[in-house]
């Protein structure tokens, strides 16, 4: 196989020869070599499962330098589009040859001689052919999109999609903190109406169904939608990154600014209905972290060496180009149109994400009140600060109807059994990890495990009422169980001492209790004994008959030779532990002793239902904010003779 790189670099030294020469015709012949390589390399990819990554890479570099030395030699125009036509063409081939490692790095090629021209002279005839090349690939890539008929070739047309609005991006980053009215405008004539992308574009509307295939043509609209939506993105974007330049003094050109946002801004995003919806559409489209995150950082390594400070990120001037372009759209009109809405007309959305961002943003508006960026936008009978408070009521209107529909939406929904079971792997693992009294009861061999009678339904020790939105699927919010299950493991041990059958001694303090434990350990010699935490166990640290170390599992020291346990409890103050005949049965399935069971609260009658309407009731008063939980233990324990002593101080509850 021949050394491909060798070949491209001595036809890319020859190039650079040329253009250093001014030989405009040779340039092009060496291009034409270069191109004919690389569609080579492309020919031969579909069997070489990317062995030619390095070497697109490697060419990605060499058109910048060629580009470069174009630059530094005066700039000829012939010679810039020279080499911007040449990769564009094999750009092009990449494409329709579903190359897109070769088409990632020509694109990338493209987008760097942009980058690299500014402000070099002939910046705007370089523009004008650069967006000329794009506009061209791009044509080429949605005729592409339009004419897929099966769900391999959509896939790789998304991917080429993917790749090609990729660098669109990075052309709108670069326009922006150039402050190049041409790059804007040539932009903008790119992504007009690209109508590939069009809603309800591949409905099969008046076509026989036999003639088409319903699935794919709604996975195909879905698709583009989606890339519909990302224009819009890409464009919101792009304003809030010359409206954060702006604010912070890198962009000082009113003018600029004035052109971007009441030219452009405007015609796109006309009302603040289209805002909002484009806003609230950033997470859903491009997921938790948009791409411009990284813009300013890059920005800072563009133009300095030394070290990148942190700067305000974009999860504050996303926000604030909202609310600041609102507030600028928020005409006498729009007002009247508001106040006049119901909560169900306002443009703003109620899942859960939304109503924490909405709320978010009320406390964001309020830093307009002194200083207000776009100030120089509105007429000066324009009281701003009218604006915001109006506004404000608004964004409160539609928090609450947010918040009143999130109520109801968890009200309305079924228990997840998800959630449920999730909550009843939590359960079973602390008390597996937490109850020692179990732990205790196992090792002393009066407890024994089984397996799970498919008939059996438990004995119930417990009951309580959660929330119901612990098990109700909510949108950006992890459902983890953070539940107290320490009542829980109190109504196991409850249930455990009525079993077994224990002799009960009450005393006044911890002194007492120490000394009646040595008075049983003699006379009983018990296994374990099992002493509440706390000042009980400090005072018992103290103890001249206290030791450490016990080769009892989780016991750490033991009193008189007895190894002690020692878990936080109210059930008693000390148990001690006898070996018996006594015995005890855990049917255990997949480690789980306790079944859990949820019940809607209004099923369960969990509180009395008010004399209202379910929607005009506040939350956690209605039945239906709750859950009945019943824990139930799947097991017995049968009491044969004494099984231990039991000490309570008499300050304590003896039921």
């Amino acid at each position: 196989m021949p050394n491909y790189e060798d070949y491209l670099e001595h036809f890319f030294d020859n190039a650079e020869a040329s253009i250093r020469e001014g030989k405009g015709q040779e340039l092009s012949d060496n291009l034409s070599h270069i191109a004919e390589l690389i569609q080579e390399l492309i020919d031969k990819e579909t069997d070489s499962n990317g062995q030619f990554r390095s070497n697109y890479a490697f060419c990605r570099r060499q058109y910048i330098e060629l580009y470069d030395t174009v630059l530094e030699n005066g700039a000829d125009e012939d010679l810039r589009t020279s080499i911007i036509d040449s990769i564009s063409a094999i750009a092009n081939y990449s494409r329709q040859a579903n190359d897109l490692e070769a088409f990632d790095q020509l694109l990338n090629s493209i987008t760097g001689c942009y980058v690299q021209s500014y402000p070099n002279p002939g910046f705007d005839d370089a523009v004008g052919n650069i967006f000329e090349r794009f506009s061209h690939i791009q044509f080429g890539t949605t005729q592409t999109f339009e004419d897929v008929d099966s769900v391999d070739r959509l896939a790789k047309s998304q991917e080429i999609i993917d790749t090609l609005l990729q660098y669109y991006r990075e052309l709108w980053r670069c326009s922006i903190e150039n402050g190049c009215k041409e790059s804007i405008k040539r932009l903008h004539h790119n992504l007009e109406d690209v109508r590939v992308f069009e809603r309800a574009q591949y409905l099969p509307l008046g076509t026989p169904e036999s003639e088409y295939n319903e699935d794919f043509l709604d996975q195909k609209q879905e698709i583009a939608n989606t890339f519909r939506k990302r224009i819009q993105i890409q464009k919101f974007a792009g304003y809030s990154w010359g409206y954060n330049l702006y604010v912070k003094g890198i962009i000082s050109e009113e003018e600029f600014i004035e052109e971007l946002l009441q030219k452009y801004a405007e015609q796109n995003f006309s009302s603040i209905s289209s805002l909002t919806e484009t806003y609230f559409e950033i997470q859903s489209i491009l997921g938790e972290v948009p791409y411009w995150e990284d813009w300013e950082t890059s920005r800072q390594l563009q133009q300095s060496l030394g070290p990148v400070m942190t700067s305000m990120g974009a999860n504050s001037w996303i926000p604030s180009f909202y609310l600041a372009f609102s507030l600028y759209l928020f005409d006498e009109d729009t007002q009247e149109n508001f106040s006049n809405s119901t909560p169900e007309e306002l443009p703003f959305p109620t899942g859960s994400r939304e109503r924490i961002e909405i709320n978010s943003l009320l406390d964001a508006i309020e830093e307009f009140e002194d200083d207000y960026p776009l100030d120089f936008l509105l007429d000066d009978q324009v009281d701003i600060n009218e604006r915001i408070e109006k506004l404000s009521d608004t964004l409160d209107r539609a928090l609450s109807h947010a918040e009143k529909q999130d109520i109801m939406r968890v009200r309305n929904h079924p228990i997840e059994s998800e959630y449920v079971d999730s909550w009843e792997k939590e359960v079973n693992d602390q008390f597996d990890s937490s109850c020692l009294l179990r732990q205790a009861l196992k090792e002393i061999g009066l407890l024994k495990q089984k397996p799970f009678p498919p008939d059996l339904d438990g004995i119930k020790v417990s009951v309580g009422y959660p929330r119901k939105r612990n098990f109700v699927p909510e949108e950006a919010v992890h459902k983890s169980p953070t539940g107290n299950f320490r009542s829980i493991l109190d109504s196991y041990r409850e249930y455990v001492l009525r079993r077994l059958t224990l002799e009960e001694h009450t005393v006044d303090t911890v002194d007492e209790l120490l000394d009646e434990i040595e008075d049983q350990v003699e006379k009983r010699r018990p296994s374990v004994i099992l002493f509440r935490a706390g000042e009980h166990r400090r005072k018992l640290l103290e103890d001249d008959r206290f030791t450490h170390g016990s080769d009892f599992p989780n016991s750490h020291h033991t009193f008189l030779d007895t190894p002690v346990l020692t878990e936080a409890t109210e059930t008693y103050s000390a148990l001690l532990l006898l070996e018996n005949e006594s015995h005890g049965v855990e049917f255990v399935e997949d480690d789980v002793v306790f079944n859990l069971e949820a019940t809607p609260g209004e099923e369960a009658e969990v509180i009395d239902m008010p004399n209202k309407p379910l929607e005009s009731i506040p939350y956690t008063n209605a039945p239906h904010d709750f859950v009945e939980m019943e824990v139930r233990l799947r097991g017995y324990i049968q009491s044969e003779e004494l099984d231990g002593i039991l000490f309570k101080m008499n300050t304590e509850e003896t039921g």
